[in-house]
């Protein structure tokens, strides 16, 4: 599998993972935070809901889960096939093509840190089930979105 899948299943695990968030109920009345986000209490489950289609899918955890494994592949892929490295003499790069490779990195580190910011943030929801950390999760699905549309943007 070449980067180019590698940054697509990125691409397409974000963006799977900030709709299923975005479908999640923003009031949690089952108080189990934990359920919630994987779309397996009574509040998500409601007949008719949106995010009720997002119960017979997978929930936020499992796209998370997703995410975090395609930015392990794609890292470690990229690690391998270096730019500098494992070459024994230079190949001409056109500027333009580096400078856009370059541009995805740096999304790419944008993109780790704010997996991360999440990944903090689902915690704290677990521990306290408050609207205002589902809240913050949801606006940082949000911008989640904004830099994989950014990053698909430059591919």
């Amino acid at each position: 599998m070449g980067l180019l899948q590698k940054f697509q299943d990125v691409y397409f695990d974000a963006m799977h993972l900030q709709e299923a968030l975005e479908a999640i109920p923003t009031e949690c009345d089952c108080r189990n935070a934990e359920a919630h986000l994987a779309a397996k209490c009574c509040c998500v489950a409601k007949p008719g809901s949106i995010a009720s289609t997002m119960a017979t899918h997978q929930g936020c955890l499992v796209h998370l889960g997703k995410l975090n494994q395609s930015l392990g592949t794609l890292r470690a892929d990229w690690e391998y096939q270096s730019w500098e490295a494992h070459r024994e003499e230079r190949e001409y790069i056109e500027p333009k093509l580096q400078s856009r490779a370059s541009q995805v990195l740096g999304l790419c580190r944008l993109l780790e840190l704010k997996i991360e910011t999440l990944q903090e943030q689902v915690e704290q929801f677990k521990a306290s089930c408050l609207h205002a950390d589902l809240q913050r999760i949801k606006e940082t699905a949000a911008e989640l979105k904004k830099l994989v549309t950014e990053m698909n943007g430059l591919l």
